[in-house]
């Protein structure tokens, strides 16, 4: 249990505080304001509106903060669209789906298919066709897997 009432130290505050001066408030804030997210709603509603006017950090933020230091961030959380990370070859068709066609950890030599890919503990799905023009639909995963191999083992006969 904190110590601190926020509502109470926040209602305190000048208005006109430094970036630093509002870092610090927050950081001493925290503990009492994620107790006041899980325990009291209501009451940590009146403590955002004045997290808000005193340190100008909205609610969404205030929130997301607060779910990281809770470490229920992933829980609640919707799969965000993604068509970039290290391990990414290309977003792929497959079984009428966008897909990531990802490279394997075995020295990056192979390539899966996945429909969901997860990345410091955030979920990550491909976009949906929509954001594909028209003219550029993506490529079959199956016709990408085949045609790597028959390349890589047309290239080691060389």
């Amino acid at each position: 249990m904190s110590d601190i009432d926020p509502i109470a130290h926040l209602s305190g505050l000048k208005e006109d505080l430094t970036p630093s001066e509002r870092i610090e408030e927050l950081t001493l804030l925290r503990p009492a304001l994620a107790e006041l997210y899980q325990n009291d709603r209501a009451t940590f509603a009146v403590a955002a509106g004045l997290v808000k006017e005193k340190l100008g950090i909205g609610r969404r933020d205030l929130e997301a903060s607060l779910k990281l230091l809770l470490g229920d961030e992933k829980c609640d959380s919707k799969p965000l669209p993604l068509a970039r990370f290290a391990e990414l070859v290309d977003l792929v068709e497959d079984e009428s789906e966008v897909k990531f066609l990802i490279r394997s950890s075995n020295n990056g030599t192979g390539l899966h298919v996945e429909t969901e890919h997860i990345i410091d503990g955030r979920l990550y799905v491909p976009p949906g066709k929509s954001f594909y023009p028209g003219s550029c639909p993506a490529p079959s995963g199956s016709s990408v897997r085949t045609n790597r191999t028959r390349l890589l083992s047309s290239t080691a006969t060389l």
